[in-house]
Protein backbone atom coordinates (compact mmCIF):
# COMPACT_ATOMS: atom_id res chain seq x y z
CA UNK A 1 0.00 0.00 0.00
CA UNK A 2 2.96 2.47 0.73
CA UNK A 3 4.87 1.31 -2.28
CA UNK A 4 1.57 2.62 -4.30
CA UNK A 5 0.99 5.92 -2.67
CA UNK A 6 4.65 6.51 -3.07
CA UNK A 7 4.16 6.34 -6.70
CA UNK A 8 0.84 7.61 -7.07
CA UNK A 9 2.95 10.75 -5.08
CA UNK A 10 5.74 10.61 -7.45
CA UNK A 11 3.41 10.56 -10.67
CA UNK A 12 1.29 13.51 -9.37
CA UNK A 13 4.24 15.20 -8.69
CA UNK A 14 5.75 14.63 -12.21
CA UNK A 15 2.94 15.96 -13.38
CA UNK A 16 2.89 19.20 -11.53
CA UNK A 17 6.59 19.97 -12.74
CA UNK A 18 5.44 19.30 -16.59
CA UNK A 19 2.36 22.20 -16.00
CA UNK A 20 4.80 23.90 -13.67
CA UNK A 21 7.92 23.92 -17.05
CA UNK A 22 4.76 25.03 -19.33
CA UNK A 23 3.84 27.70 -17.52
CA UNK A 24 7.11 29.47 -16.99
CA UNK A 25 7.53 29.40 -21.03
CA UNK A 26 4.19 30.49 -21.74
CA UNK A 27 4.07 33.10 -19.00
CA UNK A 28 7.69 34.46 -21.01
CA UNK A 29 9.88 33.96 -17.91
CA UNK A 30 12.12 32.41 -20.32
CA UNK A 31 12.30 35.44 -22.88
CA UNK A 32 15.26 37.37 -21.02
CA UNK A 33 19.17 36.88 -22.23
CA UNK A 34 19.73 33.28 -22.08
CA UNK A 35 23.37 33.25 -21.11
CA UNK A 36 22.20 35.57 -18.38
CA UNK A 37 19.79 32.84 -17.39
CA UNK A 38 22.27 29.83 -17.51
CA UNK A 39 24.46 32.51 -15.06
CA UNK A 40 21.81 33.28 -12.52
CA UNK A 41 21.59 29.21 -12.27
CA UNK A 42 25.28 29.09 -11.82
CA UNK A 43 26.15 26.31 -14.26
CA UNK A 44 29.91 26.04 -15.89
CA UNK A 45 31.39 27.89 -12.71
CA UNK A 46 28.78 30.49 -12.84
CA UNK A 47 29.28 31.64 -16.38
CA UNK A 48 27.06 31.25 -19.49
CA UNK A 49 28.85 29.06 -22.61
CA UNK A 50 27.72 29.09 -26.21
CA UNK A 51 27.04 25.19 -25.96
CA UNK A 52 24.01 25.77 -23.53
CA UNK A 53 23.37 29.24 -25.14
CA UNK A 54 22.47 27.05 -28.34
CA UNK A 55 20.97 24.24 -26.50
CA UNK A 56 18.48 27.35 -25.00
CA UNK A 57 18.15 28.53 -28.36
CA UNK A 58 16.74 25.26 -29.38
CA UNK A 59 14.15 25.53 -26.54
CA UNK A 60 13.11 29.05 -26.86
CA UNK A 61 12.46 28.19 -30.73
CA UNK A 62 10.56 25.22 -30.40
CA UNK A 63 8.66 26.63 -27.78
CA UNK A 64 7.81 29.49 -30.18
CA UNK A 65 9.22 32.34 -28.25
CA UNK A 66 11.73 34.36 -29.84
CA UNK A 67 15.71 34.63 -29.39
CA UNK A 68 16.79 38.13 -27.55
CA UNK A 69 18.67 40.33 -29.68
CA UNK A 70 21.38 40.43 -26.63
CA UNK A 71 21.83 36.69 -27.09
CA UNK A 72 22.79 36.94 -30.79
CA UNK A 73 25.34 39.57 -30.44
CA UNK A 74 26.65 37.96 -27.70
CA UNK A 75 27.53 34.68 -30.05
CA UNK A 76 28.58 36.96 -32.61
CA UNK A 77 31.15 39.26 -30.27
CA UNK A 78 33.08 36.02 -29.43
CA UNK A 79 34.37 35.78 -33.10
CA UNK A 80 37.67 36.74 -34.10
CA UNK A 81 39.36 35.92 -37.23
CA UNK A 82 36.33 33.29 -38.57
CA UNK A 83 36.79 31.33 -34.86
CA UNK A 84 34.50 31.57 -31.79
CA UNK A 85 35.81 31.92 -28.12
CA UNK A 86 34.05 30.55 -25.17
CA UNK A 87 34.21 30.74 -21.53
CA UNK A 88 37.64 30.82 -20.24
CA UNK A 89 38.99 32.31 -23.90
CA UNK A 90 38.94 28.57 -25.25
CA UNK A 91 38.95 29.08 -28.76
CA UNK A 92 38.72 26.20 -31.29
CA UNK A 93 36.61 24.14 -33.64
CA UNK A 94 34.30 22.42 -31.58
CA UNK A 95 33.26 26.02 -29.86
CA UNK A 96 32.69 27.41 -33.23
CA UNK A 97 30.51 24.25 -34.62
CA UNK A 98 27.94 25.07 -31.28
CA UNK A 99 28.11 29.06 -32.72
CA UNK A 100 27.71 28.41 -36.23
CA UNK A 101 24.96 25.50 -35.10
CA UNK A 102 22.94 28.20 -33.06
CA UNK A 103 23.02 31.25 -35.59
CA UNK A 104 22.23 28.62 -37.96
CA UNK A 105 18.67 27.83 -36.12
CA UNK A 106 17.88 31.16 -36.06
CA UNK A 107 18.06 31.35 -39.55
CA UNK A 108 21.27 33.79 -38.97
CA UNK A 109 24.07 32.36 -40.85
CA UNK A 110 27.41 34.23 -40.04
CA UNK A 111 27.79 37.48 -41.77
CA UNK A 112 31.57 36.37 -41.16
CA UNK A 113 30.88 33.00 -43.07
CA UNK A 114 34.03 33.57 -45.32
CA UNK A 115 36.31 34.07 -42.39
CA UNK A 116 34.99 31.21 -40.56
CA UNK A 117 35.35 28.67 -43.50
CA UNK A 118 38.73 29.74 -44.14
CA UNK A 119 39.74 29.14 -40.83
CA UNK A 120 37.92 25.53 -40.22
CA UNK A 121 39.81 24.52 -43.64
CA UNK A 122 42.97 25.32 -42.07
CA UNK A 123 42.21 23.09 -39.20
CA UNK A 124 42.39 19.90 -41.33
CA UNK A 125 45.44 18.05 -41.30
CA UNK A 126 47.46 16.12 -43.84
CA UNK A 127 46.04 13.16 -42.92
CA UNK A 128 42.49 14.31 -43.74
CA UNK A 129 41.27 14.67 -40.30
CA UNK A 130 40.73 18.04 -38.52
CA UNK A 131 42.00 19.09 -35.18
CA UNK A 132 40.17 21.34 -32.58
CA UNK A 133 42.76 23.80 -34.09
CA UNK A 134 45.06 24.29 -37.25
CA UNK A 135 47.80 22.04 -36.72
CA UNK A 136 46.50 19.98 -33.63
CA UNK A 137 46.43 16.45 -33.98
CA UNK A 138 42.62 14.89 -36.15
CA UNK A 139 40.02 13.99 -33.68
CA UNK A 140 36.74 12.36 -34.82
CA UNK A 141 34.46 15.05 -32.70
CA UNK A 142 36.72 17.55 -34.05
CA UNK A 143 36.00 16.38 -37.78
CA UNK A 144 32.58 15.80 -37.71
CA UNK A 145 32.20 19.35 -36.11
CA UNK A 146 34.49 21.13 -38.83
CA UNK A 147 32.70 19.14 -41.99
CA UNK A 148 29.24 20.20 -40.20
CA UNK A 149 30.66 23.28 -39.78
CA UNK A 150 31.89 23.83 -43.02
CA UNK A 151 27.89 22.10 -45.18
CA UNK A 152 25.86 24.13 -43.31
CA UNK A 153 26.97 27.81 -45.32
CA UNK A 154 27.22 25.76 -48.32
CA UNK A 155 30.72 24.65 -48.26
CA UNK A 156 32.86 21.59 -48.10
CA UNK A 157 36.33 20.22 -46.85
CA UNK A 158 39.20 21.39 -49.22
CA UNK A 159 40.21 17.61 -49.27
CA UNK A 160 36.49 15.61 -49.10
CA UNK A 161 38.68 11.89 -50.48
CA UNK A 162 41.09 12.86 -47.43
CA UNK A 163 38.55 13.17 -44.88
CA UNK A 164 36.64 10.32 -45.89
CA UNK A 165 39.61 8.13 -46.01
CA UNK A 166 40.62 9.28 -42.49
CA UNK A 167 37.36 8.53 -41.25
CA UNK A 168 36.71 5.14 -42.54
CA UNK A 169 40.13 4.18 -41.59
CA UNK A 170 39.29 4.35 -37.86
CA UNK A 171 36.92 2.01 -37.98
CA UNK A 172 37.58 -1.44 -36.22
CA UNK A 173 36.70 -4.69 -36.71
CA UNK A 174 34.01 -4.58 -34.45
CA UNK A 175 32.71 -2.18 -36.35
CA UNK A 176 33.06 0.85 -33.87
CA UNK A 177 35.22 4.04 -34.44
CA UNK A 178 38.01 4.97 -32.56
CA UNK A 179 38.61 8.75 -31.92
CA UNK A 180 42.03 9.64 -33.27
CA UNK A 181 45.10 7.96 -35.03
CA UNK A 182 46.36 6.97 -30.99
CA UNK A 183 43.11 6.27 -29.08
CA UNK A 184 41.73 3.42 -31.45
CA UNK A 185 39.03 2.22 -28.74
CA UNK A 186 35.32 2.12 -30.08
CA UNK A 187 32.69 4.61 -28.70
CA UNK A 188 29.00 4.93 -29.88
CA UNK A 189 30.15 8.85 -29.69
CA UNK A 190 32.76 8.50 -32.27
CA UNK A 191 31.10 6.16 -34.37
CA UNK A 192 27.99 8.18 -34.36
CA UNK A 193 30.37 11.40 -35.47
CA UNK A 194 31.80 8.85 -37.92
CA UNK A 195 28.21 8.10 -39.54
CA UNK A 196 27.23 11.18 -39.53
CA UNK A 197 30.40 12.90 -41.25
CA UNK A 198 29.93 10.34 -43.67
CA UNK A 199 26.49 10.72 -44.34
CA UNK A 200 27.29 14.40 -45.17
CA UNK A 201 29.81 13.64 -47.63
CA UNK A 202 27.34 11.44 -49.40
CA UNK A 203 29.82 8.46 -48.55
CA UNK A 204 29.07 5.28 -45.83
CA UNK A 205 31.69 3.35 -43.44
CA UNK A 206 33.55 0.51 -45.35
CA UNK A 207 32.08 -2.21 -43.30
CA UNK A 208 28.74 -0.94 -42.82
CA UNK A 209 27.10 -4.43 -41.53
CA UNK A 210 29.85 -4.32 -38.85
CA UNK A 211 28.52 -0.97 -38.00
CA UNK A 212 24.91 -1.81 -37.85
CA UNK A 213 26.11 -4.55 -35.57
CA UNK A 214 28.18 -2.43 -33.22
CA UNK A 215 25.49 -0.11 -32.78
CA UNK A 216 22.06 -2.63 -31.87
CA UNK A 217 24.18 -5.20 -29.83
Amino acid sequence: MRQRNAAIFLLLLFVVAIIVFTGLIKGGYFEHDISDYIETQKENDNRGSIENTRHAIFILIDSKKGVSNSTINRIYGKEFNGKFSDRRMRADVDVTYNAVVALDYVELMPKFSTETVKWLKSCQNDDGGFGRDAGLESNMMSTYHAIKSLYMPGSKPEDIRGAIKWIQDRQNSNGGFGFSNDDKDSLMMNTYYAASSLDLMNEKPKNTTAGKQYIVF
